[in-house]
């Protein structure tokens, strides 16, 4: 009885061990079907559904519909002269179809070509006789109208807005090209063609007009300008001096105008004209100033202050006027036995452009 209990305890101690073994293969064999059956075979189909698509739409460009160079009183400049000294306007009606808050600058440069519609432009040669920059700036939504340069050679007027609705306007921009603003006569034929600068010995302009989205447009055209030259301020030199000795006037000022390139000679008449029909000749006079050191009349030709009989002082590229201040006339070796009195004779000066 006892042998048989203890058989049957082996048996079931073999049975638990059996047991035990059994389920730690088992364990094994699903985690190896499991691990085996993590690919899942075909895939015919899947699907992603977080990606984004953007579309920005900018402004688009704007649109300039029509411009012109003209004189007060509205008449088109465009490919012919103007005078100096008179008040001149550029107008131009401008779209821009997404609102015109998206404006930023009107832009208006404006050059003497010099000969060269290729190579110029705007501020190429220094000096404000030669350029100018007038601006419309709406940048903060309120429009504002300047004239950027020159400093003094060209006088700003006025900007003006017309609003014809939201998205188009017209600006009108006046100034006064005073009178050393470069002369400009043409190429001899004017061309009517729109749009460009074909025409040299012009001044050539450029409108244009840029917005806050990075769109641009412009245009150009030209104009010329008549010669000017002036003679506003010489004053009177005078002098005393005994026979034999020298005397000397104080300096004058000489005010002139010119736009263009020119010479400035001075004369006398070959005598000068004293009391009962005496007189002295204009040999024993002399003058310094300008470029000229001091030299004697010489009873027929003149004496040049800047340039000569054929050669030209450059122009004046960055002021209104030019104010020769130390001129000054002298009277050398007063012939012994002169009569006295005054002795007179009108001061001649001359002004010449170079206008080829």
């Amino acid at each position: 009885m006892l042998k048989r209990r203890k058989i049957s305890s082996l048996v079931v101690i073999m049975l638990f061990l059996s047991i035990l073994t059994n389920a730690f293969f088992l364990t094994s064999i699903i985690e190896i079907t499991q691990i085996a059956s993590a690919n899942p075979g075909d895939v015919n189909e899947t699907w992603h559904n977080t990606s984004l698509l953007t579309v920005t739409v900018t402004a688009p460009a704007p649109w300039i519909a029509w411009y012109d160079f003209q004189d007060s009183g509205s008449t088109s400049k465009l490919n012919s002269q103007v005078d100096v000294n008179n008040q001149y306007k550029f107008c131009v009606n401008i779209t821009q179809n997404s609102s015109w808050e998206d404006v930023d600058y009107v832009n208006i440069t404006a050059w003497y070509d010099d000969n060269d519609d290729a190579g110029s432009s705007y501020n190429g040669t220094s000096g404000g006789n030669l350029n100018m920059f007038l601006q419309y700036v709406n940048t903060s939504g309120t429009g504002s109208f300047s004239m950027n340069w020159p400093d003094d050679e060209v006088t700003w007027g006025s900007g003006t807005e017309t609003v014809h609705n939201s998205s188009c306007y017209n600006l009108t921009f006046t100034f006064t090209p005073l009178k050393q603003v470069r002369h400009a006569p043409g190429d001899g034929s004017w061309s009517s063609a729109s749009n460009t600068t074909d025409d040299t010995k012009s001044w050539n302009f450029k409108i244009e007009v840029t917005t806050s989205s990075g769109q641009s447009i412009y245009v150009n055209n030209e104009y010329g300008i008549y010669s000017y030259s002036e003679i506003s301020s010489a004053a009177n030199p005078s002098m005393s001096g005994a026979p034999a000795a020298k005397a000397t006037a104080s300096a004058v000022t000489v005010v002139t105008m010119a736009n263009a390139n020119y010479s400035l000679s001075v004369n006398l008449n070959a005598t000068l004209d004293g009391p009962d029909s005496n007189t002295m000749a204009n040999t024993t006079v002399g003058v310094a100033g300008g470029d000229l050191g001091e030299a004697n009349f010489d009873g027929n030709n003149p004496l040049y202050l800047f340039g000569g009989a054929s050669t030209y002082k450059a122009h004046d590229v960055d002021t209104y006027q030019r104010s020769t201040a130390d001129v000054v006339f002298h009277c050398d070796d007063i012939p012994y036995g002169q009569f006295p009195g005054q002795y007179t004779s009108l001061v001649y000066y001359h002004l010449k452009l170079e206008t080829t």
